[in-house]
């Protein structure tokens, strides 16, 4: 007992350390969010979505009901998309940006139904009643949103839960390499596991992935902090371990695959860059069909 007490403690200083660091990057993307907001706030609006209001699911956030004081946890509201068919179906779970949910999100689902899979449109934001993320939705929780989900698609029939993926967007794809850190898996000890995560353009902590992870950045990137984060995993890459691939796009902007072209947020333009779009997606299906 005493030896697994001490083995909790040292992992969770681990953690600890290396989640700061992760907290870091985040903080400076949100303290120059907040100077910039109004404009912010006004591209967050291009494209904004909202969940099927017929078509919604609840569950709810982290791998139980309660928290460890016992109290209910927040309950998420997302949206499924289903391939016709019994199934059962490999499936995605999508997490949105500091802003909400966007036509692009929506598009991905429907792509991914159009592939063979079901799609988990999560509503992370909305479910708390937030505009936004900058001081309301960190990594953590929607890592917690992403087990959640776990949760609640292996209660679906039509689930093969054994082939669950994520996806995210900014700080959805931060949550999203979150979710699938060994060290959470220890620390916690959740006994089940994400088939693969991919992300655009996230903020990357500094430690080991329990999955082959994808990312996509454009070098053009206003996120500067994040995609210098993305490069020193690259370069630290444990020999051996979980495949790690990103994909950097020359000249491409933030939000790259989001259709808008905006002259200046947070000091650089966000661009639409429909080559460097298309080819994620090709990239995407050729990982999903690697790893599935």
């Amino acid at each position: 007992m005493g030896d697994s007490k001490q083995k909790g403690e040292r992992t969770m200083a681990i953690l600890q350390a290396k989640y700061r660091s992760l907290i870091c990057v985040l903080l400076v993307v949100a303290s120059i969010s907040v100077i910039d907001g109004l404009n912010a706030a006004a591209l967050a609006r291009q494209g904004e979505i909202k969940i099927d209001t017929k078509d919604r699911v609840e569950f709810h956030s982290g791998t139980t009901s309660t928290d460890r004081s016992g109290k209910p946890t927040i309950i998420i509201n997302a949206q499924v998309f289903k391939p016709a068919g019994d199934g059962p179906f490999p499936a995605l779970v999508l997490f949105h940006d500091c802003y909400g949910l966007h036509v692009t999100h929506k598009k991905w689902a429907e792509r991914l139904v159009e592939w063979g899979y079901v799609a988990l449109l999560v509503d992370s934001l909305g479910s708390r009643g937030l505009e936004d993320c900058l001081l309301g939705l960190s990594a953590w929780d929607i890592a917690n949103d992403a087990y959640g989900a776990l949760n609640y698609l292996e209660s679906l029939d039509f689930v093969d839960a054994n082939r669950v993926g994520l996806i995210g967007w900014s700080r959805g794809g931060s949550g999203t390499l979150s979710a699938v850190s060994s060290d959470l898996q220890e620390l916690f000890n959740i006994k089940r596991k994400f088939k693969v995560a991919i992300a655009y353009y996230p903020a990357c902590p500094s430690w080991d992935f329990y999955t082959p992870v994808l990312v996509f950045f454009g070098d053009n990137d206003v996120l500067q902090s994040y995609f210098l984060s993305c490069k020193e995993v690259v370069k630290k890459k444990t020999p051996g371990g979980k495949s790690f691939e990103m994909k950097i796009y020359p000249g491409a902007s933030h939000a790259f695959d989001y259709g808008l072209n905006v002259p200046d947020w947070l000091g650089k333009p966000i661009t639409y860059d429909p080559v460097a779009e298309k080819d994620a997606i090709e990239t995407v299906k050729r990982f999903l069909d690697k790893h599935f």
